[in-house]
């Protein structure tokens, strides 16, 4: 699992990506994503576009009464794609990104997203808009869970 010292701050411009929106059972995101994913990297290839990242999974809310959760998945791309339902352009959103990698099981994630949240408070800084993972390791091609690459994000609010 990363340490607190592995959060690393970055700049970054808005990410043009294609992604379906979707609201699913937190048991169900793997599955989910399993059918989103490849509908989204068809959609890319139809329109003639280059992927620029692996996968990303973004959220933007969790119901833990529920179990629910409302995010957006996709992949992110060289230029903008045209709408074609149920693959939607969207972006990544811009400006000061803190990062950092989760090595391990998707199930541990959590644990990362926490360490990111308790880095961000200690430095006195306020998440903004937009937290992703990005899927550096497919499993398909790495069987072994406890080599996944994940990279968890987080946007923070600008300091004046």
């Amino acid at each position: 699992c990363p340490r607190m010292d592995d959060v690393t701050i970055s700049r970054r411009d808005p990410q043009p990506v294609a992604v379906i929106r979707g609201t699913c059972a937190m048991s169900d995101l793997g599955q989910r994503l399993g059918e989103i994913l490849p509908a989204v990297h068809a959609a890319i290839l139809e329109q003639g576009r280059t992927p620029t990242q692996p996968p990303f999974l973004r959220y933007f809310g969790m119901d833990m009464a529920n179990g629910t959760l409302d995010f957006e998945a996709g992949i992110a791309v060289d230029a903008p794609v045209a709408d074609a339902p149920p693959v939607y352009a969207s972006l990544l959103p811009g400006g000061e990104v803190a990062a950092l990698w989760h090595v391990g099981p998707y199930q541990e994630l959590g644990v990362s997203h926490e360490r990111l949240d308790a880095w961000i408070a200690e430095q006195g800084r306020q998440p903004g808009d937009g937290r992703w993972e990005v899927y550096w390791t497919d499993p398909g091609e790495e069987p072994d869970s406890s080599k996944w690459r994940t990279e968890v994000l987080q946007v923070l609010v600008r300091q004046d």
